[in-house]
C-alpha cells in the first residue's frame, strides 16, 4: 500500500507532517536533490545523478526539501541537528542563497493545499519511496458493515504492526538510507558534506561501495562470486535504486473479468465443479525455462539480495529453480528450492492468458517440467477441454500481454558451468518468453493475487526487474470482539420480556374474565392499555424499534453448492414480514398514548385505523420492495507513520437501509395524523356523545379508549375487573372487602362491598367515583394523613 496507494502529494504532505522527526531519516528514499529547484545535488555517484535528472525529476521523494519543509524542527534538531549541520548546514551557510534555503525550511508551515501547490509548481506529481526490507511496514486493513441506522462497524481483514528488522535486512547493500549516512558521519567525527558541490563531499574520492567494503558490514572483500556477477550487471553497490512495481490496472481488471467468467462457468454445473477440483497442478514445482535447460548450467541460487555462497551448494537447473529473492528471507537457512502455489485457479488463468487451446502444440511446454511431463500433459488436456467454451476477449488479452512485456519482468539464477561456486554468471530469462508463456502467466497470477512481488533494481550500468519468491502468508484469527452484538442481546432480552409480560397479562386477564362471568368491555385493548401500563413505553419502544431494524435490513446467508461457497441475498417469507410489520404497531400505540391529551374523545375511533394503516404500508413496502444488500470496493488508505504503518479501509457492505427505516418511522407519524384527520372530518365525536369517568385511578388509555356509557350506575363507574387489570388495578375479594392494588402508584386499597341494587352485570366491577371538589380535597388529605380514600376507597398501605 505504501508503494502503490499512498503516493499522492496531498497524502505525502499529511504523512510527513505527522512523522516523528527522529524517524524521518529512516524514510527510505535515495535523495537526489536538497532543494526543489535541483540546485544542490546529493546523489552518491555521477551516473546516479544523471539518472535522477533523466527519470526521477517528478518524484517528490527524491527531494530532501519535501521532508525538511514539513518536519517539526525542534525535535529534528534534538535528534539530527549536529549531523544535519555537518552534512548540509555548514556548506549552505557559506552563501546567501544557502541561508535563504535554510530559512525556508524552518519557516512556519502553510496549509497542506498550499504545500501541494508549491510542489506542483516545481513539476512534482508523485511521492514514491523505494523498496527495502530493513523494516516491515505494518498494515491495518478493514472493511465495514453498515446497519439499518447507517452506522458502519469496521471488521479487520489484516493487522500487523510496523517494526525494524535491522539484524535480518539484506537491502542496505543497495543503499543504506540517510540515517546511516548521518550515523557514519558522526561515527567518523568528520565534517564531510552530502552535497556534491561541497569541497568536502563525502563520496568525491570514494564510493559508497568502498565504504561498505571498508567497514565490512554489508559487503565483504573480496566480493562473493554472486555479488560480483550482480555488480557486473547493475553497477557498484550503494547506488542501486529499488523500485516496487505494482500490478498495472489494466492487468487487474482483465484478471477480474477472467476470474468472474471462470466462477460463472464452474457454478453452471456440478460436473464443471468436479472437473475443476480434479485438476492436478503438482508439476508446477518443476518449471524451468527451456532456454536454461538447453544451457544446462548449475544453479547457485536466485536471490540477488544474498551471496551465492549462502546456499553452500548448487544443483543442476533441470532439478528446478533455486529460491528467489524475498522480503522476509535471510541469507542463511531455509529451503533451497523456490516456492510455488499449487491451485487449479492458477492453471486455468495461465491457460487462458497464454492463449492455449485443444489444438495448440504443447510439446515445448512439456519439456519445461522435467520429470513431470506426463502429469503436465494430462492436466493441460483436461483443463483446455473444460475451458474451450469460455469466451475470451482477444483484444483485452493482447493489451495485457503488451503491458506486461513492457515491464520486462524476469526470473534470475546464479549459474556456473559445474557444481563449483565460481566463476559465476547472472542468468536471466523473460517471464513471458514465448515458450515459457504458460508458466509465466501462472506466476503472474500469483503477483496479481499479491502472493509475489515485482521489484526493479536499477544501478549505474543496468536494470533488472525481477519476480520474487512466494510471499510468506499468515493466518489471522477472526476477532470476535469486533462483532458488536450488545444491542442485539439486550433487544432480544427485551423482546422476550415483553412477550412474557404480555402473555402473562393475557393469561391473568382470562382468569378475571371467567371470574366476571364474561361481563367485560375493554379487554381488546390489551396492548394499547395493558402494554403501556404493565410493560411501559421505553421497553415497548425497544421492541418496536427492533422490528423497524428487521424490516430495514437485508438477509444474507452463506450457501454451498457442490464445491462452491457463496453469499445469497434472501427475501424473507411474507408471513415473517407481516409479523415484523405488526410489531411496528407497538410504536403506533406509543404515539397514540402520548397524543391522548390532544385527541381525547376521538381516540377510540382513529387508533385502530392508524394501526391498520401502519401495518398495511410497512408490510406492503417490505414485501414488494425488500431491502437489498449493497457492496462496494472503496480503497481508502492513510499513513499514520510514513513508511512504517498504513491504515486502510477496503470495502463497505450495507445490509441495512437507513432510508427505509426513516420511511417506516415517518409512516407511523404521518398515518397517525391522517387517521385522526379523517375521523375528525368524516366521523366526528360530539361532546355529549359519550360519558366518561373522571376517576384519578384511570390511565389516559382507560379513560379514552374504553367505553364507559354502559358501565355507569347512579353516577358511579363500575370497571370490570379484567379491564381494571389492564388499567393497572389488581383486585381480590376478601370477605366483604375488595382489595385493590394500584401498580401505577404502588398502593393497596380496600373497598367496602355494600349490599345494594347494582345490576348483576356491574356487581363484580370495581366502583370508581368521579372526583368532586370535596373529594379532590379529601384525596390531598389522604396523601397527607393516610386517612381518606377515593369515594369509598381506604388505603391500607401508603
Amino acid at each position: 500500500m505504501q508503494y502503490t496507494t499512498l503516493t499522492s502529494l496531498g497524502t505525502a504532505v499529511d504523512a510527513l507532517r505527522r512523522l516523528n522527526p527522529c524517524l524521518a531519516p529512516w524514510v527510505f528514499t535515495a535523495y537526489c536533490y536538497l532543494d526543489f529547484g535541483g540546485v544542490y545535488e546529493m546523489a552518491a555517484s555521477t551516473a546516479r545523478q544523471a539518472r535522477c535528472h533523466t527519470h526521477l525529476r517528478s518524484n517528490a521523494a527524491v527531494y530532501m526539501a519535501s521532508l525538511l519543509r514539513n518536519v517539526a524542527w525542534t525535535q529534528w534538531d534534538a535528534c539530527w541537528g549536529d549531523a544535519f549541520h555537518s552534512a548540509f548546514g555548514a556548506f549552505l551557510q557559506q552563501s546567501s542563497a544557502g541561508h535563504s534555503l535554510l530559512a525556508s525550511f524552518r519557516a512556519p508551515r502553510g496549509s497542506i493545499a498550499d504545500e501541494v501547490d508549491l510542489w506542483r509548481r516545481h513539476g512534482l506529481d508523485i511521492y514514491a519511496l523505494q523498496w527495502q526490507n530493513f523494516k516491515s511496514i505494518g498494515l491495518t486493513n478493514t472493511y465495514s458493515v453498515e446497519n439499518a441506522l447507517g452506522v458502519a462497524y469496521p471488521f479487520t481483514l489484516q493487522h500487523s504492526n510496523g517494526q525494524f528488522r535491522l539484524e535480518s535486512q539484506t537491502t542496505f547493500k543497495f543503499y543504506w538510507s540517510l540515517a546511516n549516512d548521518f550515523y557514519s558521519a558522526m561515527a567518523t567525527n568528520t565534517s564531510q558534506s552530502l552535497l556534491r558541490a561541497s569541497p568536502t563531499f563525502r563520496y568525491a574520492n570514494q564510493s559508497l561501495e568502498d565504504v561498505y567494503l571498508k567497514n565490512g558490514t554489508f559487503l565483504q572483500s573480496p566480493l562473493d562470486a554472486g555479488f560480483t556477477a550482480v555488480r557486473a550487471f547493475l553497477g557498484p553497490f550503494g547506488t542501486i535504486d529499488t523500485k516496487y512495481v505494482p500490478v498495472p490496472r489494466t492487468v487487474r481488471l482483465a484478471a477480474r473479468d477472467v476470474w468472474t467468467a471462470v466462477a460463472a462457468h464452474r457454478a453452471s454445473s456440478r460436473s464443471n465443479q468436479e472437473a475443476y477440483a480434479a485438476i492436478n497442478v503438482s508439476f508446477l514445482t518443476s518449471m524451468v525455462p527451456v532456454s536454461w535447460l538447453d544451457l544446462g548450467f548449475y544453479s547457485g541460487g536466485g536471490s540477488l539480495l544474498c551471496p551465492a555462497s549462502s546456499l553452500q551448494s548448487s544443483s543442476p537447473i533441470s532439478v528446478g529453480l533455486q529460491r528467489l529473492f524475498l522480503f522476509e528471507r535471510t541469507c542463511s537457512g531455509g529451503s533451497l528450492a523456490a516456492m510455488y502455489v499449487q491451485i487449479p485457479k492458477q492453471v486455468v488463468f495461465a491457460s487462458l492468458f497464454a492463449g492455449l487451446s485443444p489444438t495448440t502444440n504443447l510439446t515445448s511446454l512439456y519439456r519445461q517440467v522435467p520429470g513431470a511431463d506426463v502429469d503436465c500433459e494430462a492436466m493441460l488436456r483436461t483443463t483446455l477441454a473444460g475451458t474451450a467454451t469460455l469466451d475470451r476477449n482477444a483484444t483485452q488479452m493482447a493489451t495485457v500481454h503488451a503491458t506486461l512485456l513492457g515491464l520486462n519482468i524476469a526470473l534470475m539464477q546464479y549459474g556456473m558451468d559445474s557444481a563449483a561456486l565460481a566463476p559465476m554468471t547472472l542468468y536471466t530469462s523473460p517471464l513471458l518468453d514465448d515458450e515459457f508463456r504458460f508458466f509465466g502467466y501462472a506466476l503472474i497470477h500469483d503477483w496479481i493475487c499479491d502472493w509475489r512481488d515485482v521489484v526493479s533494481f536499477t544501478g549505474d550500468t543496468g536494470t533488472l526487474t525481477l519476480l520474487s519468491d512466494l510471499v510468506l502468508r499468515t493466518v489471522e484469527p477472526v476477532q470476535s470482539a469486533e462483532l458488536c452484538s450488545a444491542y442485539a442481546l439486550y433487544a432480544f432480552a427485551v423482546v422476550q420480556y415483553v412477550t412474557l409480560a404480555i402473555a402473562s397479562l393475557a393469561g391473568l386477564t382470562g382468569i378475571y374474565i371467567l371470574a366476571s362471568r364474561g361481563h367485560i368491555e375493554g379487554t381488546l385493548k390489551l396492548s394499547r392499555v395493558g402494554g403501556i401500563v404493565w410493560v411501559g413505553r421505553p421497553l415497548l419502544l425497544v421492541r418496536s424499534f427492533t422490528a423497524l431494524c428487521l424490516l430495514s435490513t437485508a438477509t444474507l446467508s452463506l450457501e454451498t453448492t457442490g464445491f462452491l461457497t457463496y453469499f445469497k441475498s434472501e427475501v424473507p417469507p411474507t408471513l415473517s414480514t407481516c409479523l415484523a410489520a405488526s410489531e411496528v404497531t407497538w410504536l403506533a400505540g406509543i404515539v397514540n398514548d402520548i397524543g391522548l391529551p390532544l385527541t381525547q374523545e376521538h381516540s377510540a375511533r382513529y387508533v385502530t385505523l392508524h394501526s391498520v394503516l401502519v401495518l398495511a404500508i410497512a408490510a406492503s413496502v417490505s414485501s414488494l420492495q425488500p431491502v437489498a444488500d449493497t457492496a462496494e470496493m472503496d480503497l481508502q488508505c492513510s499513513s499514520p507513520a510514513l513508511d512504517y504503518q498504513v491504515t486502510c479501509s477496503t470495502a463497505r457492505i450495507a445490509i441495512g437501509l437507513y432510508d427505509r427505516l426513516l420511511f417506516i418511522l415517518g409512516t407511523v407519524f404521518v398515518s397517525n395524523a391522517l387517521a385522526f384527520g379523517l375521523v375528525r372530518v368524516f366521523w366526528p365525536v360530539k361532546t355529549n356523545d359519550a360519558r366518561r369517568s373522571k376517576s384519578f385511578m384511570l390511565t389516559a388509555g382507560a379513560k379514552f379508549l374504553f367505553k364507559h356509557d354502559e358501565w355507569f350506575y347512579h353516577d358511579v363507574y363500575y370497571m370490570d375487573r379484567a379491564s381494571a387489570l389492564l388499567n393497572g388495578l389488581v383486585t381480590l375479594t376478601v370477605r366483604s372487602q375488595l382489595l385493590l392494588f394500584d401498580v401505577k402508584t404502588w398502593r393497596l386499597y380496600a373497598v367496602r362491598l355494600e349490599a345494594n341494587d347494582v345490576p348483576t352485570r356491574l356487581a363484580s366491577g370495581v366502583p370508581l367515583h368521579d372526583p368532586s371538589t370535596a373529594s379532590v380535597r379529601a384525596i390531598a388529605d389522604c396523601h397527607a394523613k393516610h386517612a381518606q380514600g377515593i369515594g369509598h376507597l381506604r388505603p391500607l398501605y401508603p
